[in-house]
């Protein structure tokens, strides 16, 4: 894999984990939570194969919300 590629990876992960994060604390979910749900979401979403970044954001913003109420 190209050093790039992987950059860009990881500067993606970087994104969607501080979006995620200022979306939790909105909620008063805390960060552990966050971390824990966002390795899920990516786990299933890397198993199922065809899901794009935008499909993956919204279920673990959906997983927060049920994890704040």
């Amino acid at each position: 894999m190209a050093l790039s590629v992987v950059k860009d990876s990881l500067n993606e992960t970087d994104h969607e984990l501080r979006s995620l994060l200022w979306f939790a604390a909105g909620l008063g979910v805390d960060d552990a939570t966050v971390f824990e749900i966002y390795a899920v979401v990516r786990k299933e979403a890397s198993a199922a194969g065809d899901v794009t970044a935008e499909e993956r954001m919204a279920e673990a913003r959906r997983r927060l919300v049920r994890a704040a109420s």
